[in-house]
């Protein structure tokens, strides 16, 4: 398998209907408008901080062409549009045609309710889902009847399993029924998630991994198996790439991303686990870490530009007939420090000095700590290989191009109302999140939150309903 994109055998579901099928990078999904230019994206923030608009769904512009209809935010499949606000340009608004557009909240109840922040707009959305275990209580339920709630599978106890063993623990976690003494079933939504891709998928150093191995054949096998809910179950199954994995995927150098510096192969193979995850219903990049002394720390600057990029790139070379920038997520935690929530709506204008909304003042001036470091094309790694360097290089840059593509501005140049922005890690982390296309785009699929609670939760739900123009 080295060195070639894998493909799934004849008669492998690909995870999306004939009616939504997705092409590849190069082409984009049918009927996709695609922009004429690629947007640019700066280093330095906005004189009015812009780079982190926390806000709540607000209202569009005074005088804005409200393309989007008012189910704009109910949609799963087809094109939606967002609030984008990327570091150093103005809050506009943009669209891009999604396929099983989903957020995931890993949450305490106390986390979920803050991060609904009472909208029962958002807290019906038919494509929010609590991940279990969760008691689901009052105020932090999602979906009509309370009825959006995946499983976790273990990714230890997974590995552990043979190829046939796994499907079997992956379809069963899809059948069950998950029903309480209580007559309430937990298991609603008849989606799993894997709960963690990390390094026992990964083979040391470039060698195949034989659970990596087993993975993929228990996907493969799956695809070809229908639910009697929609699609196959390799198509219900998702995945929490943890960051190790993801780190090492980004770094990497060669066709399975094991090459170090000096071109040997130092790093694990994860080339077998990134096929069978071309095949379920979505990848969850942890953008995170963890340690025993630090706890939960989000991505650096560096690991937010970097990181996304070159897993997409890499699920790409791997299997090159559908899109990663289509089902790709960011997970979300929290980061040290808070912030308070967002101040008193403000407006922006659409263009540098225009109008802003009559009415509602002008967002002034905030300083802000965040550093966010601007997609750049790649030209060299400093002491790698040039001809390992090229070939890389081609495909990241490949994919920041095609992303820039699926992303369509929407009535450009009219102001705005956003919520006043602050200077908080949450902020700081969403900033990052819009930063270059790439990272744009895999937002527009919707993020996951996992143990944010207290004021980054809040955060988090307002910077939601902004970004999803929800109410």
């Amino acid at each position: 398998m080295a060195g070639v994109s894998w493909n799934p055998p004849a008669g492998v579901f690909t995870g999306a209907p004939e009616s939504a099928k997705v092409h590849d990078l190069g082409n984009g999904p049918t009927g996709q408008p695609h922009m004429s230019t690629h947007r640019t994206i700066i280093a330095a923030l906005a004189a009015a901080a812009l780079t982190a608009p926390l806000a709540i769904g607000a209202a569009p512009a005074a005088g804005a062409a409200e393309s989007a209809t008012a189910g704009n935010a109910q949609v799963s499949w087809g094109v939606a549009e967002v609030l984008a606000s990327p570091p150093g340009e103005l809050p506009a608004r943009m669209s891009a045609r999604v396929f099983r557009r989903m957020s995931l909240l890993y949450e305490t109840d106390d986390g979920v309710r803050r991060i609904l922040g009472g909208s029962s707009t958002m807290q019906m959305l038919p494509w929010i889902f609590r991940l279990e275990p969760s008691t689901s209580g009052p105020g932090a339920r999602v979906g009509a009847g309370n009825d959006q709630r995946m499983v976790k599978v273990n990714g230890a106890a997974l590995a552990r399993e043979s190829s046939a063993g796994m499907a079997a623990m992956l379809r069963n976690a899809v059948n069950r029924t998950c029903t309480t003494p209580a007559g309430v079933s937990t298991c609603t939504a008849h989606r799993v998630t894997v709960d963690e891709i990390d390094s026992r998928y990964g083979g040391r150093n470039g060698q195949v991994s034989d659970v990596g191995k087993r993975l993929r054949e228990a996907m493969v096998s799956l695809s070809r198996q229908s639910t009697r809910w929609g699609g196959s179950y390799a198509s219900r199954v998702h995945f929490a790439l943890a960051p190790g994995p993801a780190t090492s995927i980004a770094a990497g150098l060669g066709p399975n991303r094991v090459l170090g510096r000096n071109g040997k192969p130092i790093r694990r193979n994860y080339r077998d686990a990134a096929a069978a995850m071309t095949l379920g219903g979505g990848v969850w990049i942890q953008m995170y870490h963890y340690s025993r002394s630090n706890g939960l720390t989000g991505f650096t600057a560096a690991e937010w530009r970097d990181v996304p990029t070159g897993v997409v790139s890499f699920l790409r070379a791997v299997r090159s007939n559908r899109n990663p920038l289509t089902y790709v997520h960011f997970m979300f935690t929290t980061n040290r420090g808070d912030g308070p929530p967002p101040g008193e709506p403000c407006s922006t204008p659409g263009v540098p000095g225009g109008p802003t909304v009559p009415e509602v003042p002008a967002c002034a001036p905030v300083a802000s700590s965040c550093t966010v470091l601007p997609w750049v094309n790649r030209t060299s790694f400093p002491a790698y290989g040039r001809a390992l360097v090229s070939a890389r290089a081609r495909q990241d840059n490949f994919v920041a191009r095609r992303a820039a593509t699926l992303i369509t501005p929407v009535d450009p140049g009219s102001p705005q109302v956003i919520r006043q922005p602050v200077d908080s890690p949450m902020a700081c982390q969403w900033a990052r999140a819009q930063s270059g296309s790439v990272n744009l785009r895999i937002l527009m699929n919707g993020p996951g939150a996992y143990r944010l609670g207290g004021d980054q939760a809040t955060t988090w739900g307002m910077l939601f309903r902004q970004f999803f123009l929800i109410p």
